[in-house]
């Protein structure tokens, strides 16, 4: 029986319960439309100008098929661009075409470059980045595993998606391992290379029989991008597992005193993201307690031990390393005067309610005139009180439930501004 993933959280409850440390995303086919239709004829036919038309047509629509009857069982074969090259001239020879100056090196060349300039990428950027910060948060590495010659699907890889780029765990190809992607062998290479049993290894591709079948005869996971019966796991597209799928605002704003910023402020952002393209992050409180704002345990002194600046830099380097687009951050006390003098009307304002004071807080935005979103998250799992418990105790595990470059960047000052200020 077939499972339907039908979208991130989906991907994300089965990677957590199949202990999954690795994601292999295909390349062609899966991230990228090699416009590979017509593609060997429309290179051969601007060089071989004296082939008829009809005759060169039919010889290079039969190629790919013969070139994969040829070899699909050939270990060593790592660039199926060189083999239908290589295929196309001897086919062409074989048949009495005069082919004149046409070398193997040449219509290679002329192949790749014309792959370069026509090649689209299915799907954004900006969302794939997103998919790759995510996994990440799972301690998921995401890995790119392509065939041909590693030099070439990396440079394509990078022109199309410059920000998934920067986020990869790294890149295996064909000619990386000296192995056909036809093969078994190819995945198993893949997992050794990063020291990993193949259970612990999810390949995602667009075609069964290249990419799915060959991923679970290896050992590994393996996840259809199109319904099959025949994959035991399969999504709509790869369009619908992408963390931001729903987004229907340009801008959205996001509340809250961070102190300090936690793991749970940053699911509450990454929820926001995936309805609005990028952010405006209102600090409230930003220059201690203030009793024109609601919630009163909230204004306490104890309960803000943190300046407006260190919790402006915790958020902005948090969010930047999530890949979450921010427009602004600013200093937003939670008053009717203060909200409607920073904010412009209409601008949807996320939030997310676990309690009275939640509440409280949605109708103080409402009456200050602005279009409220409520996120459903999940229960809270991380309190500021109880990072702030833990660091009064000297407890170094308050590092975990921060985002990492939080703690990296902004530990020492956390811990100080907190511990000295109870001296």
């Amino acid at each position: 029986m077939s499972v339907l993933l039908s979208n991130w959280c989906d991907l994300a409850q089965f990677m957590g319960d199949h202990a999954i440390k690795v994601v292999g995303l295909d390349l062609r086919g899966t991230l990228i439309d090699p416009q590979r239709k017509d593609n060997l004829f429309k290179v051969a036919r601007s060089v071989l100008t004296g082939v008829p038309p009809a005759l060169l047509e039919s010889i290079c629509q039969t190629i790919p098929d013969l070139v994969i009857q040829r070899y699909e069982h050939e270990e060593k074969v790592c660039d199926w661009t060189l083999m239908t090259c290589l295929e196309l001239i001897g086919e062409l020879r074989t048949l009495g075409v005069e082919t004149g100056n046409l070398d193997l090196e040449s219509l290679y060349s002329l192949i790749v470059r014309d792959y370069f300039r026509e090649a689209r990428h299915l799907v954004d950027d900006d969302e794939l980045a997103a998919l790759i910060a995510a996994c990440n948060e799972m301690n998921i590495a995401v890995h790119i595993v392509a065939d041909g010659m590693a030099w070439r699907e990396s440079a394509i890889f990078q022109q199309l998606f410059p920000a998934s780029s920067k986020r990869i765990a790294g890149f295996f190809s064909s000619s990386m391992g000296g192995i056909n992607k036809l093969s078994p062998r190819y995945y198993q290479a893949f997992a050794d290379a990063l020291s990993l049993p193949v259970s612990h290894v999810l390949i995602i591709g667009d075609r069964f029989d290249k990419d799915v079948r060959v991923a679970l005869k290896a050992g590994c996971r393996a996840l259809l991008i199109a319904p099959d019966p025949r994959a035991p796991l399969t999504a709509p597209s790869l369009n619908h597992i992408l963390p931001a799928i729903s987004r229907s605002f340009d801008t959205g704003v996001i509340l809250g005193r961070f102190q300090p910023f936690h793991l749970e402020h940053l699911r509450y952002a990454r929820a926001a993201s995936h309805r609005a393209r990028t952010l405006i992050v209102g600090i409230t409180q930003p220059f201690g307690a203030n009793s024109r704002e609601p919630g009163r345990e909230r204004t306490r002194q104890d309960h803000n031990p943190y300046p407006y600046w260190l919790r402006e830099q915790c958020v902005r380097y948090a969010l930047s390393e999530a890949g979450i687009r921010v427009q602004a951050i600013l200093p937003l006390p939670l008053d009717v005067e203060s909200l409607q003098s920073a904010l412009a009307p209409g601008t949807p304002i996320f939030t997310t309610v676990f309690d009275r004071w939640g509440e409280e807080k949605e109708a103080l935005l409402r009456q200050s005139g602005f279009t409220v979103y409520r996120l459903e998250v999940g229960g809270k799992t991380i309190t500021g009180s109880q990072v702030r418990t833990l660091i009064g105790k000297r407890d170094n595990s308050w590092r975990t439930l921060v985002p990492p470059v939080v703690a990296e960047q902004f530990g020492e000052a956390i811990e100080t501004y907190l511990i000295d200020g109870r001296r």
